[in-house]
């Protein structure tokens, strides 16, 4: 049968025309409505806070455009492929978002077209596909990476019923795009694509040859892209490790607003569960190794989703929960095996309708959108029109730094502390990144060495532009605290103003300064909770060793909060802080609450009587979850 014939034979075929048709919308909806974001200034009122996430997604796309080493110059969650879930269409050209959003539309139509045509259940099919269309977002940027690799679970799921050739491209191809986009995300899709390939050698559904082919295939395309993506894998690979470790430890909230939302994510997560456990439930021992895999499949992909959803602990994360298992529901497809009046399609329904609950439990109209999903006249209009130049309209602002300040620095090199580097973008500055770009993001004692290398070696800017503010009620001297020496060591205090509200200082690279030491000189264990009076020239490491219901507890959700307790003459205050952050260390015998007081500690002035720190004490919030000793260790600062 030729193939036109084929075709003409399929399309005879009413269910394949309706599984067509409803996979073409689907997926057509869910392409985003806006083609590429353009860039502009950020408002005065809230700058530093506001300046968070626009900074770090316009560096990425500064980053490549600058040819810059991911990995070594660059350490970050995302990866060299950022843009294509951001958006940001400053120096990017529009064709890699055509082929993504192409990339995109084939994996939504196909998961879509599947899931109807293989479904017992037309109907309820139906629903849970518009539903799952309805939920997702029409930007779902960083969530990119979960549609994705749902899309991987999807063909994975195929390729176990029917292994093809076809589909192991197809996972190959996403596997490389995660690995470049998200590394948190792509490290787990190999856990899956390995998984897979353990179950086709076990289940001998494939030969010795191939599957040894498919094992070498996506490492040996990630090394030859990785040149041309300017990636040094290991280092990216390295910590990128640190990234995920860390960010997990460090970034989690305690938002009592969400605790609803969080046990309504428990029970969705069971009913999910159950349901699936009742549809793969077969006393068949030939099927047995295939329902376990499939059961793993979906216990991986849904565990992931929770630890992206609820680790950060802020409402848009945590909506994402009830948003993207729809689809994978769909991509699983073993949940519509069951007749229109099978008991099971009970709990069906139930998952279809929780997450819309969620939704409107936070007054969030996911209906009103629908319609507005299949109008992409401004998508074509932005592909057409696109121009990665145009797309900048960060001149004229009103943030434009003092002619003063801007003469000395001149064509320099420049960073910018804690974290508003859209402030450089601004006024124009020769931006020079330190490899953890943001202050925030620094979460463990690797990271933060790699940036204390960085400027205490002769690769740092001439120029630092300093604030001084943290996100989480933490301590910001604590983000990056080696480094802040550093930064004292070997720069002088050139300037300081007043910008959009904000004090800062200008800081110039000295001609000539020593490399800054630690000499370890102490080690020692106390007590948890037991004050520490801080001397002058030390700095402390601090370890606390997690219970066993700590390690549990962490892994199922996020690590339980740690306190930092400063105590002065006058005042006691406690910051949010984490066992990775500890590791860090700190330093420091005055309290510095602004930047005025941190011009006087990096100018040798007298410290305050009020501002003596008396003392540091770690108070976990459940002293359950750590043992009752904490490590010590002393450095000595020397040059």
């Amino acid at each position: 049968m030729n193939l036109s014939a084929k075709i003409k034979n399929k399309l005879s075929n009413p269910v394949n025309v309706i599984g067509v048709a409803i996979a073409f919308l689907g997926a057509f909806s869910c392409i985003p409505n806006q083609f590429a974001f353009d860039v502009y200034p950020i408002g005065i009122v809230n700058y530093l806070g506001d300046s968070l996430d626009p900074s770090w997604s316009l560096a990425m796309n500064y980053f490549s455009f600058k040819n810059l080493t991911w990995g070594e110059d660059v350490v970050f969650t995302y990866g060299p492929l950022c843009y294509l879930a951001t958006r940001v269409g400053v120096n990017i050209s529009k064709y890699p978002l055509i082929l993504f959003d192409f990339f995109y539309f084939i994996n939504f139509f196909f998961l879509n077209f599947y899931s109807y045509k293989r479904a017992q259940n037309k109907i309820i099919a139906l629903f849970l596909i518009l539903s799952a269309v309805a939920l997702i977002p029409l930007f779902i940027g960083g969530a990119s990476s979960l549609v994705f690799f749902i899309f991987l679970i999807f063909w994975i799921r195929m390729s176990i019923d029917e292994p093809s050739i076809k589909f192991y491209v197809i996972q190959v191809m996403i596997l490389l795009l995660l690995f470049f986009l998200k590394f948190n995300t792509g490290l787990i899709s190999f856990v899956a694509f390995y998984g897979q390939l353990l179950y086709l050698f076990i289940s001998k559904k494939e030969t010795k040859k191939m599957l040894l082919t498919l094992a070498l295939a996506p490492l040996g395309l990630i090394c030859f892209l990785s040149t041309s993506l300017n990636v040094n894998v290991v280092k990216y690979v390295s910590s990128g490790l640190q990234i995920v470790d860390g960010f997990n430890q460090t970034m989690g909230l305690t938002d009592i607003r969400l605790q609803d939302l969080h046990k309504l994510a428990l029970y969705f997560g069971i009913v999910l569960v159950l349901f699936l456990l009742l549809a793969v439930y077969n006393k068949q021992k030939a099927v047995l190794l295939k329902n376990i895999f499939v059961l793993g499949l979906f216990f991986l992909c849904l565990f992931v989703i929770y630890k992206q959803s609820f680790v950060r602990g802020d409402l848009g994360h945590a909506l994402d929960f009830f948003r993207y298992p729809l689809l994978l529901v769909l991509a699983i497809q073993s949940f519509l095996q069951f007749k229109i009046f099978n008991y099971k399609n009970l709990l069906l329904i139930c998952i279809i309708i929780i997450p819309f609950f969620a939704e409107s439990s936070q007054k969030i109209d996911v209906l009103a959108d629908l319609s507005n999903k299949l109008n992409k006249s401004e998508y074509f209009n932005g592909l057409i029109h696109h121009n990665a130049a145009s797309a900048n309209h960060l001149l004229p602002n009103q943030n434009n730094l003092p002619a003063s300040i801007k003469d000395k620095i001149g064509s320099a090199s420049i960073d910018v502390f804690p974290w508003n580097i859209h402030l450089l973008f601004e006024n124009e500055l020769n931006y020079k990144p330190r490899p953890v770009l943001q202050s925030y993001s620094a979460y463990t004692k690797k990271l933060e060495e790699l940036n204390f290398n960085y400027y205490n070696s002769n690769k740092r800017p001439q120029f630092v532009l300093l604030d001084y503010g943290s996100i989480d009620n933490r301590y910001p001297l604590f983000d990056e605290p080696k480094t802040t020496l550093a930064l004292k060591q070997h720069y002088n205090v050139v300037d300081t103003l007043y910008h959009n509200k904000r004090s800062m200082m200008l800081l110039e690279k000295k001609l000539n300064s020593n490399a800054l030491k630690f000499e370890l000189i102490k080690e020692y264990a106390m007590q948890v909770g037991s004050p520490i009076t801080p001397e002058q020239n030390i700095y402390y490491e601090f370890e606390l060793y997690p219970t066993l219901k700590e390690k549990i507890y962490s892994t199922l959700y996020k690590p339980s909060d740690v306190s930092l307790k400063i105590q002065t003459s006058r005042s006691s205050k406690e910051f949010k802080t984490s066992t990775s952050l500890l590791k860090n260390g700190l330093f420091c015998t005055r309290f510095i609450n602004n930047t005025k007081q941190l011009h006087d500690e990096f100018a040798n002035q007298s410290i305050a009587e009020n501002d003596v720190i008396t003392s540091y004490t770690i108070i976990p919030f459940d002293p359950s979850c750590y043992k009752n000793k904490i490590r010590i260790k002393e450095y000595k600062i020397t040059q």
